[in-house]
């Protein structure tokens, strides 16, 4: 099996921008029904915020469409998936979702494009693409699309062409190194801390609470962070295991429909709020509306 890549030569129905698990669920029911789909991410992995901010704790998702079923089944029966299970929920290994998601996505015949970023988004032309214009390792480029949807958990392109959506917090979440038992007063007792979840093999997974500031001073105070974590478990002979490839921003979902060529998951999900612990359950939901609106209306003329 191979992946697909980016054909630039040619325009395509569908552009989903962010290789989040919903955005991929979207792309595979897509390309399934014989749609000409490209994913684009910012990072070299898919998995969205639970695998590039380590937001692993989920809940149980209920899915009741093909593609949500196919990937949710076979993970979460999997026991290298899961590194925990208890109230809270479940603890994913980010490093087998990023796999199970890669597999779905060489079985299909989605396009993919890693390591861009967008930059710009102009409306639809006479012919009725839009045209997203983006950087990467190559330099500037273009691709078109009849549809762009806006798959990144924290609504990255949605902000970019509305400026919409206020960031209501951020968190860190870090995997630490075994920590003795005896020292989980010391855990609970970090500045910032929202969840603790001790793993089985006393392992931690952290996720810690940082100032709702500008966007660009986040990743300055997550640093902070992060030596004030490493400074606080050196006493308990034990370490920063797996740190995030970005710091998890939250914002308030905003509706940015581009008469019919723009959307994002607010658009197909209105007045529903999902938690950080939600986001596949976001993902099935999301293939349940596009299923919901497809049997109303095709969605590509």
């Amino acid at each position: 099996m191979q992946i697909h890549s980016l054909d630039r030569s040619q325009p395509y129905d569908y552009v989903v921008y962010g290789a989040s698990v919903g955005g991929i669920l979207l792309a595979l029911h897509y390309a399934a029904a014989g749609y000409d789909v490209l994913v684009l991410n910012a990072y070299g992995f898919p998995g969205g915020s639970v695998t590039e901010s380590l937001s692993c704790l989920q809940q149980r998702p209920e899915a009741a469409t093909p593609h949500a079923r196919q990937l949710f089944g076979p993970l979460l029966a999997n026991p290298y998936a899961l590194v925990h299970e208890g109230p809270e929920g479940c603890v994913l290994n980010p490093e087998v979702l990023k796999i199970s998601l890669q597999h779905a996505l060489e079985a299909s015949s989605v396009a993919l494009l890693f390591h861009v970023k967008a930059r710009a988004l102009a409306p639809a032309d006479a012919d009725g693409y839009a045209t997203l214009s983006l950087i990467g390792k190559e330099g500037e480029f273009i691709v078109r699309a009849r549809r762009v949807f806006d798959a990144t958990d924290a609504g990255h392109l949605t902000r970019l062409v509305r400026r919409t959506g206020q960031l209501t917090g951020a968190r860190l979440c870090v995997f630490t190194s075994p920590v003795p038992e005896a020292a989980a007063a010391t855990i609970q007792a970090l500045a910032g801390l929202q969840q603790a979840v001790r793993l089985s093999d006393g392992r931690y997974w952290l996720a810690l609470g940082l100032p709702a500031a500008h966007p660009t001073f986040v990743e300055t105070t997550a640093n902070d962070m992060l030596d004030t974590l490493t400074a606080a478990l050196a006493p308990l002979q034990a370490r920063l295991q797996i740190v995030p490839a970005e710091t998890q921003l939250l914002y308030e979902a905003a509706p940015a429909d581009f008469s019919g060529y723009f959307s994002c998951a607010a658009d197909l999900l209105p007045g529903r709020a999902y938690a950080p612990h939600q986001w596949l359950q976001r993902a099935a939901d999301l293939e349940a509306a596009v299923v919901a609106a497809q049997a109303a209306q095709p969605a590509v003329q």
